[in-house]
This record gives C-alpha cells, structure tokens and sequence, in this order.
C-alpha cells in the first residue's frame, strides 16, 4: 500500500487542467475548463475540470473525480497504478507500507497453503497425470498456480507444524468443522489458487479428478474473499484486457485452456451467476466484453443473464456462440485457437443473440422475444447506446421507434449521471439542502467546522450523504480533492465530483450556518414527531430543547 504521505505529495503536485490537457483539448470558460469528454460519445463539450477544486465532471455521462481518478479512468489503471503514474511524472519516490495488518494472518494462511498445494502437485501422479489429459503445459501450471490438495488432513497438519493456529485456518476457510473435527475443506482436488488484483492468494477453487459432485468447490467466504465480488484469472489476464476486449467463460477449466493456448484476456466468475460488482471489476479495464459460454441451452440462458448485468453496467456486450454440447476447453482443444478466437470475433450483439436463444416464428412468440429484449435495452444507462439498439431493434423487428419507445420500461428512461450542461458559467442541476450543506462545508475547513458544530452526521437521512459528513468532519483539513480519492464507490465518487460545479458562489459563514440550521430544524421536526409517536419522553424533551435554542438563535457560535 503506497504510504498516505506519498498520495497527498501527489495529489498536491498534480496541475489537473495540465494533465487533462495532454489527453483532450480544453478551453477555458469562466472559471473552469471545459472539452470534449473522452467517456462517452460526447457530440457538445459537458466535460468540466476546476483548477481551484482541482476535480473534474462530465455533465454528459457523470464521470468526475480527481486528477489521480482521471488516470484511472483514462487509463484503466488501479488507485496505486494511477498514483505511482503521476508520481513518475513528478519526480517524486513512491514510498510503500505494509497492506492491510488486521486481515495478514489470513493472506499468510492463503499463501502458505497455495505454496503447500503446489508442493504436493508433483507427489500425486493421479493429479499430475489429470491436468496432462487436459492438455496444460507447465507454464499454464506454474502461472496459475495449479496445485493439489491430498486427503488426510495434510494441509492442517502441515500448517500448524509451521505456527498456523485453528482459527487462522478456518478462518481463512481452509478447515471445516466435521463429525469427526476440524479437517481439511479441500481434499482429492485440483486447486486454483484465486487471487485479488495485487496477487495475493485470498482463496481457493478445487476440481474434482472424476464425475463426482461438486465438480468445482470453492472457499467459504472469508473476511478477505467473497465469490460475488472476485474473478478468477483476474490478475493474470488484467495486463492484457486494457488492449483486448475480456473473454468471459463460465469455469476455471475452460478459462486455463484457453490461457493454454496463449488467449490470455479470459476470466470467469466463481461458480456462481456472473454479478454487478464483478461486471464494474472488469470494466476498469475496459467497456467491450465478450461472452464466451457453452453452446447448450444452460449455457446460453447463463449468458442472457449475464447479459442484463453487462449492460447494466455499461458494458457493449457481444455473445459468441459455440455449437450445441461443446464448452470453450472442448471447442479449443478440438478445434485449435485461430477457430476459438473466430467465434470471439463473430459474436453476436444482443438484439441477434436474443432472436438465436429464443424461438421467434409466430406473431406471438416475436412479441415475446421484443418484449424480453426491450428489457434488456432499458437498463442500459447510455442515453446514446440505449438509443442506437432501439434502432436495431426498430430495423431487424421492422416496427416503428416511435412504438418501441412508448413500450422501454421507464427504469431505463433517465439514466444516472445525466445531467444539464450550462453555456459558459458552469452547470448547476438541482440539489437536495442536505447536498447542498456537505458541497459547501467542501469548499474550506471554516465550513467544515461550522457544519460539523450545526448539523452532525445523524442530521443526513441519506445514508451515503451521513457517511460523506462522517468522513468529511473528521478530516476538515484534507478538502474534497482528498475526500473523493478515499471512496471507494465510482458512483459517490462522481457525485462529489460534481459538487463543485452545482453550487454557485460562496455564501457568508453566517449565511452558511443559517442553512446548515434550517437542515437541523427540518431533521429535528421529523425526528420529535418520531419520538413522540413512540412515546420516548426523554428523547422528546431533549430534541423540544434543541429545536427551542435553534429557533432562538441561541447556540453558541462554533469556533
């Protein structure tokens, strides 16, 4: 983990409009900065970047944040790639710290016990002799980290001979409790070691060497590892995806033979339907995707479900359609790479896919299959994407646009992040008074302290908003710019973003505290209605009291 004193040196140094300015032209308007954004097909400038706030915020698509978060997204690159980048740029060291001390433990567990399945890999010709019938080369063995886990309860003894304790272990979900005790929760497997961005081993996915069930087992979830926010091949393949489109398939099996064969850009979900938050994983990679998975009907139905996340997440999604019984490992080992890698290209879009999967030959059967894809379409946050498959669509169902919009289900009628864009001043969409209040206190430390005195972090009935005056008040000092480098949510984090373009001048302190006031009164009606509704004198009492001194202008002044 790079050191916090390094990222404030960078974040510091860094002249936004300069380095924006090397990958898009800017023109200056006003007090800002406006261009073309290069996030989304932007016809009219709506990209917006302040040097004084050092953010920026596209009006168009909602992308905003920070100079280091500009590199990352324009460049597809992690928070510490982003940083060590700019660090480059400016000549300054990139210190490191340890990561993450509470949860080492559970990495040293996860790494002493992918270390250990390796060992025993060349002790078992039963698992040697089953990755040489699926065809792997010792270097698709040793990139992945290919292993075995023996029976017997070797992995636990060997670990606590090496100062693992139980609950280490378990806790690192490589022991299960048993009838019999504590064993071994990977046995008689293959074993994938799966691993976060950075490399480390977080947990595991064994293979079965027969037809017996499960096939695949992967780790309990754990305080570092959840199935639903991982993908495996990740690391391996994140080099490659910022030039090529990612493959997605549905096993690890069929991701190494293909991996084996020198298709690197594959990855696949951990035996569970593809998620949300894998989909927004891969997209800091890159926003075209191809899905890869078996050509029998399970397989292709898995792949319209995984459809509806990609575009949710504001991918353009393309399904490569294998022939009926073969899976990507069967097709490529039968048919060679340059065949595979034709499919890939040959994928379909979502509109011909749906038509394939399913059966259009009578009125009503078409009208379902338009329905199901109308659906698909309306949750698609692009306005220009959405718009554009509403025209295949309209070309290939032969019925008219006008029609097929009055049918898009409303969920996808108004896409996050859309917003207005101003002539030259600078764009001021509405804003809630609690936004309002957190957008100002923002702009300096003084408003801050006042905010933080007049309208506590309870004050905020949105959650997000109580936890950005959460982390807002307790650093005063560190200002926007730093406040949006710590989140980790894109979606927040461009909300912030936009916080320096929505509110207009800088309000008198006590103007300010006036507002941050009339938030607490609101606040504090709701929540007496709510006490006395329940009966809770006490809470009544104190939250009458608190209203009087408000009304009366009798708190004390903040200092």
């Amino acid at each position: 983990m790079i050191k916090r004193e390094t990222v404030d040196r960078v974040r510091e140094g860094t002249d936004i409009v300069e380095l924006v300015g090397k990958y898009l032209p800017l023109k200056k308007v006003g007090k800002y900065w406006r261009g073309i954004c290069p996030f989304h097909p932007d016809k009219s400038p709506s990209f917006y970047v302040s040097p004084e706030r050092r953010v920026y915020h596209c009006f168009g698509c909602g992308a905003g944040g920070s100079a280091i978060t500009f590199v990352m997204q324009y460049e597809k690159l992690s928070f510490p790639e982003a940083v060590k980048q700019l660090a480059e740029r400016l000549g300054i060291k990139v210190e490191l710290e340890r990561i993450d001390v509470k949860h080492q433990p559970l990495y040293d567990a996860c790494e002493f016990a992918a270390t250990f399945f390796t060992q025993q890999l060349a002790k078992y010709s039963v698992a040697v002799n089953y990755l040489l019938r699926r065809g792997m080369k010792d270097e698709t063995v040793a990139r992945f980290r290919l292993g075995y886990a023996p029976g017997g309860n070797v992995l636990k003894v060997q670990a606590n001979r090496q100062g693992f304790n139980d609950e280490i272990l378990t806790k690192a979900g490589l022991l299960v409790q048993r009838e019999s005790g504590l064993a071994d929760w990977f046995y008689s497997r293959v074993v994938c070691p799966i691993m976060s961005l950075s490399g480390r081993v977080i947990g595991f996915s064994g293979r079965v060497l027969d037809d017996a069930e499960p096939k695949y087992l992967n780790s309990t979830e754990t305080e570092i590892f959840r199935k639903g926010d991982s993908l495996y091949g990740l690391f391996q393949a994140k080099n490659y995806l910022r030039n090529e489109a990612p493959i997605l398939v549905e096993g690890n099996f069929d991701l190494l033979a293909l991996a084996n064969r020198s298709v690197n850009n594959v990855v696949a979900p951990l035996g569970t339907a593809f998620t949300f938050e894998q989909a927004l994983l891969l997209k800091r990679f890159n926003t075209q995707i191809r899905v890869l998975f078996d050509g029998d009907s399970a397989g292709r139905n898995a792949a319209r479900r995984a459809l509806e996340v990609l575009l949710k997440a504001g991918f353009e999604p393309g399904v490569a359609l294998l022939p009926e019984g073969l899976d990507p490992d069967d097709f490529v080992r039968k048919f060679g790479r340059d065949k595979l890698l034709e499919q890939v290209a040959a994928a379909r879009d979502v509109v011909d896919f749906m038509l394939n999967l399913r059966r259009s030959q009578t009125v009503a059967e078409k009208n379902a299959v338009l329905r199901e894809t109308l659906g698909l379409v309306s949750v698609i946050p692009d306005p220009v994407l959405r718009e554009l498959y509403l025209n295949r669509i309209s070309e290939v169902f032969q019925v008219a646009k006008a029609v097929l919009q009055a049918r898009l289900p409303r969920a996808g009628d108004k896409p996050r992040g859309s917003g207005q864009q101003p002539a030259t001043t600078g764009p001021q969409p509405a804003m809630t008074m609690a936004e309002k209040v957190l957008a100002l206190a923002a702009q300096g430390e003084d408003y801050v302290v006042i905010a933080r005195y007049t309208a506590p972090p309870e004050t905020f009935d949105d959650p997000v908003l109580k936890e950005l005056a959460t982390k807002l008040y307790e650093a005063p000092a560190a200002g926007l710019v730093a406040l949006i480098d710590g989140l980790g949510d894109e979606d927040v984090k461009r909300r912030v973003a936009a916080w320096e373009f929505q509110v207009t001048g800088r309000p008198t302190p006590e103007d300010f505290t006036r507002l941050a006031r009339n938030l607490r009164s609101k606040w504090l009606c709701r929540a007496l209605a709510q006490a006395e509704e329940q009966g809770d004198a006490a809470r009544v009492a104190k939250l009458r009291q608190e209203h009087y001194d408000l009304k009366k202008n009798q708190l004390q002044k903040p200092s």
